[in-house]
């Protein structure tokens, strides 16, 4: 018998048989080689010839094309047959069939949607697959959009989804659609919104009026208007010694609004007037608010300093806080 073929032939020799005074054939079966299959061993791209094999530590063929979801079928199991239905084993030549499957080119979206606070915003042109630029006008309060979108085909990947903050002017919105293939295509939505002429605050807060220090005097820390108005300018606050920082916070009631004068604000003894200004996102308006907070120092016992002198003229510094 002959030396079976494959991805390396078997060898065949021949042997002298002293009972039958003839020879015979010896032969081995040959291999069989899968790129990517589980077991295979792989040449070398500098094996020249049958004589000169190289074997590499992969199964992938040094062409780099690999196979997936492999099953290799023993020679003497059933098999798919080369003319039609079955067989097992094979008493003439081998073969492989193979059928490429090109992957999926299409990277169109079937649909763009855009929200704001979960209403949908129409935009323009109306959708179609082969245009790629869409245009949305917000009002000047809109300032968050929604992107969401669809694939034509279910294999594309998408990115660029999602809420997106938009200020000011024009925002350019990318959406990539990856094809199965690896082509890709991008469509873009321009969201443009007017910036807002709102200028006036919600709140001011004050925060650090410790209640146990407040608690002292029954005119402590009590804010003259009560409650922020935005129509009122001018507030009055006393806070005892003890209370040396304040907290200044600032509702906006748009979210580009800027604010200046707020936040932690170290008092003096006596008056101190803190000014907080809030501007409308264009910067054409500016609301200003002032409060006089007044420190009282009456009764107050700290002591900012103390010296103490040694003979040799050695001058030491205490600090320290010494109560009514």
């Amino acid at each position: 018998a002959g030396g079976g073929g494959g991805y390396m032939g078997g060898y065949s020799s021949a042997a002298n048989s002293s009972n039958y005074g003839n020879y015979g054939q010896e032969g081995t079966g040959g291999t069989s080689f899968v790129s990517g299959c589980k077991g295979c061993v792989a040449i070398d791209n500098e094996s020249t010839g049958q004589n000169d094999l190289r074997f590499t530590n992969s199964n992938i063929h040094y062409s780099e094309y690999v196979f997936e979801d492999i099953t290799m079928i023993a020679g003497g199991a059933s098999q798919p047959s080369k003319t039609s239905g079955y067989a097992v084993g094979s008493i003439s030549n081998g073969y492989a069939r193979i059928t490429m499957i090109n992957k999926n080119e299409n990277n169109f979206l079937s649909n763009i949607t855009v929200k704001v606070d979960g209403v949908t915003k129409s935009y323009t042109p109306t959708f179609d697959m082969e245009v790629e630029d869409y245009y949305v006008t917000l009002d000047s309060d809109e300032t968050e959009v929604s992107i969401s979108a669809k694939p034509e085909d279910s294999t594309a990947k998408i990115a660029g989804l999602g809420k997106y903050d938009i200020p000011a002017g024009t925002t350019d919105i990318p959406i990539t659609v990856t094809a199965e293939a690896g082509n890709v295509k991008t469509y873009t939505v321009h969201v443009t919104r007017p910036a807002s002429d709102v200028y006036k605050p919600l709140d001011i807060i004050i925060n650090g009026l410790v209640p146990s220090l407040c608690s002292k005097d029954a005119s402590f820390c009590k804010l003259t208007p009560a409650l922020f108005n935005d129509n009122t300018d001018t507030y009055y606050i006393t806070v005892p010694s003890r209370i040396k920082q304040l907290y200044f916070t600032v509702e906006k009631a748009h979210p580009y609004q800027v604010v200046a004068g707020a936040g932690k604000v170290t008092l003096n003894g006596g008056e101190n007037i803190i000014t907080i200004e809030v501007t409308s996102e264009d910067g054409q308006h500016t609301s200003s608010y002032r409060y006089y907070v007044t420190r009282d120092m009456s009764g107050n016992t700290d002591l900012s300093k103390l010296e103490v002198r040694d003979p040799q003229n050695i001058i030491y510094h205490y600090l320290m806080n010494m109560k009514k």
